[in-house]
């Protein structure tokens, strides 16, 4: 069995205070409901005038951002 490096997680937090941790760009997408590349372009956006570990991009209602892990 193969294992999949993951270089980052997407941490999404829902208006109610719940957080949500999403392994892949699509499940974060969806769960925000928007298309991949469409949180992916808002996500490498934003992020280049920001701090990686504090920038959070507001989408439907959500704050989500792009987590590395090591």
């Amino acid at each position: 069995m193969l294992h999949q490096k993951i270089s980052c997680v997407y941490e999404i937090l829902e208006l109610d205070g719940e957080v949500l941790i999403a392994n892949t760009l699509s499940e974060a997408a969806s769960i925000v409901g928007v298309y991949p590349d469409t949180l992916s372009k808002y996500l490498d956006v934003e992020i280049q005038d920001s701090v990686e570990h504090e920038h959070w991009v507001f989408l439907n209602n959500r704050k989500i951002r792009r987590v590395s892990v090591f």
